[in-house]
């Protein structure tokens, strides 16, 4: 085949996006989102594999695919890819915090995810990518009075970090309706957590507690996925994934630091970096969870999907000890998309437009009680240029737990770029 003079422009169009967003995703994955209370627990606040596409679809996907992104959720759905695709994701959170004694706003933001899809073989296809598995990112104070004497001292606590993952799968299309899919995440990443101890009366007198612990490990899944024509144009989709449960090493330090008064109104170390006994190695294991969903799809057209989904964070272990703060967790998905006319030469016809809702019973069991996280969602994938290369936007509106321990209002937005080519084909020249 030879690239002709009217398909350059859209070439050199997605050669130069996709340019600018390697760029701009070389930034670290350094993991702050926000300020959220329930990152406290285990490794931190866990993120879903949902792109930009599936967050605006209640999170739900896992039996849908049409060719144009990479389906996060299933591997096996990956052999749909039959182009190059090239997916980076931003990720943004906004949240309002209440309990009895408070009320505050927090905002984070970061890079969500990268991801490169390419075939492999004719029915086959394969990728890898990189993003959060979770994050810390937690900061409180409070005041007490030191035990034998007036002097009142001022706690804070602050965790941040978190896991990364990078992941690789492969996906396979058997025959016309099955497709077959696995895959492998490595894990990485650091978690600090601070406690400095500070004289109210004198806040240039502190101490800082500091525990890190260093993650590492791999975990594996596998995905399967059946697409059956109903009639013309229209199918009915089934899909289901299953994640095992996850080993971590583990690597903590804990170190002690005092600090006094520089004379300029600031502070400086008074002692020598004190290590707190000798460097500890153990493990932590991750969850094992399953995911099954069913669609009604007309490709390129519409999609109603409802997907099922079951952690099982009752399997969660520090150096094996169990927490007593989780639970399974079970999330139950729904969504649609719309596509007016993906032919159409008007841009809002060719928009697709995206509805969800998501309920979770969360894994947080605290003071007796189970959180709850319910929302709902709204996203539209946009077409950059002629390129077969778009936008995806979605925005999440929803509330976890409740006014009597933490009330946790949140407001997301995701921002995903997906660009297709035919990166890996020769270009015969007549």
């Amino acid at each position: 085949m030879r690239a002709s003079d009217k398909d350059k422009p859209m070439i050199r169009f997605s050669k130069t996006v996709f340019a600018f967003l390697l760029i701009v995703s070389s930034t670290s994955f350094a993991q702050g989102v926000g300020n959220s209370p329930y990152s406290t627990f285990g490794v931190g606040e866990v993120f879903g594999r949902s792109y930009a596409q599936f967050h605006g679809m209640g999170g739900s996907g896992v039996s849908v695919a049409n060719g144009i992104y990479t389906n996060s959720l299933n591997p096996a759905l990956i052999a749909a890819n039959k182009f190059t695709v090239f997916e980076v994701g931003l990720l943004g959170n906004l949240r309002r915090l209440k309990d009895a004694d408070e009320n505050r706003k927090t905002f984070g933001a970061n890079l969500h995810y990268l991801s490169l899809t390419f075939p492999f073989g004719k029915k086959a296809s394969m990728a890898i990518g990189m993003h959060p598995y979770s994050t810390v990112d937690y900061e409180s104070n409070f005041i007490q009075k030191a035990s034998g004497s007036d002097q009142q001292v001022i706690y804070s606590y602050k965790g941040e970090g978190g896991v990364n993952k990078v992941s690789w799968a492969l996906g396979y299309n058997p025959i016309k309706s099955w497709y077959v899919g696995a895959g492998a995440d490595f894990y990485f990443g650091n978690i600090l957590r601070t406690t400095t101890s500070t004289l109210k009366d004198q806040a240039n007198f502190q101490l800082n507690f500091n525990d890190r612990t260093s993650n590492k490990g791999a975990g594996f899944r596998a995905g399967t996925a059946w697409k059956q024509k109903v009639k013309k144009e229209l199918f009915l989709n089934f899909g289901a994934t299953y994640e095992l449960k996850t080993n971590l090493r583990t690597a903590n330090l804990q170190t002690s630091q005092a600090y006094g008064p520089n004379g300029a109104g600031g502070t400086l170390p008074i002692a020598s970096l004190d290590t707190l006994g000798i460097p500890s190695v153990g493990t932590a294991v991750l969850p094992s969870q399953y995911r099954i969903g069913f669609s009604l799809e007309k490709p390129y057209k519409f999609a109603i999907s409802a997907d099922y989904a079951v952690q099982k964070w009752s399997q969660y272990r520090s150096n094996g000890i169990a927490d007593a703060n989780f639970k399974d967790a079970q999330t139950v998905a729904l969504g649609a998309e719309y596509t007016p006319n993906a032919n159409a030469a008007g841009f809002l016809k060719k928009t697709t437009y995206r509805l969800g809702y998501s309920n979770t019973t969360t894994q947080y069991f605290i003071n007796n009680q189970r959180i709850k996280d319910n929302s709902i969602s709204a996203g539209f994938m946009i077409p950059l240029g002629r390129s077969l290369s778009y936008a995806n936007i979605s925005v999440v509106a929803g509330q976890r737990g409740n006014a009597t321990l933490i009330e946790e209002k949140y407001l997301r937005m995701v921002v995903g770029f997906t660009l297709n080519d035919r990166w890996f084909y020769k270009v015969k020249i007549d």
